[in-house]
């Protein structure tokens, strides 16, 4: 089960914050849960320089940043909605992350980019930052593509990809929960490369050809053995496409028309994110839509380690 109580959402005054706070308020609304609005002063960057004020912003600008926010906030439709402001000073990720902890947050919503130069706090390199560090799952928005949630019907079509891994089945066990709670049509895709590149198939020697049909044969399999224990309402399409995960994921995206991309990623290590990571970071940079990440659970358990266990045999 996905159980959201309370939302997070990073902001920085700007137009792509407002967005991401925007889908914040239409979740929080959906699942009945708290939002809370967060800015981080990060005051070791210029114009603050934290030294310049002896450690401390002064109350006039404290209270200046702090009365733009309620203004920000307030200029959102958040009817139906308890939405919480926050402001604090300090390294961006660690305090992003730290306030997710002590809420504790079950979903992070964050925008890709935010404003330009060193006003106030800069999203895009945050929100990357936070997929491999936040212990809850995290909602990415785009500037541009579709346009503001609908709040009756946030995701009318996701996308799923999976590569069989635990990270993965878990992701799609959201994605499927997502598609039951708003009657969504659920695509489930995996891409795989392999040695040859961006070669068309057709174009290879007849062993190669039979070699990558033989790759797609067995993806496909894999792929609905994956598909065959979910619990959907309705049954996903399935999609296995050969090329760059991270290109044909979000072209298949484009093509279903989706709402949403729902992958998973792993944990904090370099190899991780060089692997699946980089994966995952490269859906976020190049989608025209939310994408929700989901990893294995940190401190906070979001999903049961008999749930774990049970998708550990789909590993491959």
């Amino acid at each position: 089960m996905i159980e959201i109580k309370q939302v997070l959402c990073p902001v920085d005054l700007s137009a792509i914050s407002r967005r991401a706070l925007n889908a914040a308020i239409v979740i929080g609304r959906a699942y009945q849960a708290r939002v809370c609005a967060l800015e981080v002063i990060d005051t070791a960057m210029p114009p603050l320089f934290l030294s310049r004020f002896e450690h401390e912003l002064p109350p006039e600008i404290r209270n200046g940043y702090a009365k733009e926010l309620h203004e920000f906030v307030g200029g959102c439709d958040a009817s139906g909605v308890s939405v919480d402001t926050r402001m604090v000073d300090g390294r961006v990720v660690p305090e992003i992350l730290r306030e997710a902890e002590e809420l504790p947050a079950d979903l992070i919503v964050i925008g890709t980019h935010g404003r330009s130069g060193f006003d106030r706090l800069v999203l895009g390199s945050v929100a990357e930052k936070l997929l491999h560090k936040a212990n809850c799952p995290v909602l990415t928005v785009p500037p541009l593509g579709p346009p503001a949630l609908d709040a009756a019907m946030p995701f009318k079509s996701i996308v799923c990809a999976v590569d069989f891994s635990v990270t993965s089945q878990l992701a799609m066990n959201a994605a499927v929960e997502l598609a039951n709670r708003f009657h969504s049509t659920l695509t489930v895709v995996h891409a795989f490369e392999w040695a040859f590149g961006d070669v068309h198939m057709d174009k290879m020697p007849a062993a190669i050809i039979e070699l990558g049909r033989s790759l797609q044969e067995q993806a496909s399999r894999q792929l609905h053995e994956c598909i065959a224990g979910s619990r959907a309402d309705r049954p996903p399409v399935e999609v296995v496409v050969l090329g760059r995960p991270s290109r044909e994921i979000v072209h298949v995206a484009r093509e279903s028309a989706a709402d949403l991309i729902v992958m998973g990623v792993t944990g904090r290590g370099a190899i991780d994110q060089a692997l699946l990571g980089s994966t995952a970071k490269q859906v976020v940079r190049e989608s025209f839509c939310p994408v929700l990440t989901v990893r294995l659970p940190g401190r906070r358990h979001l999903v049961s380690k008999r749930e774990v266990d049970s998708v550990a045999h789909l590993v491959i």
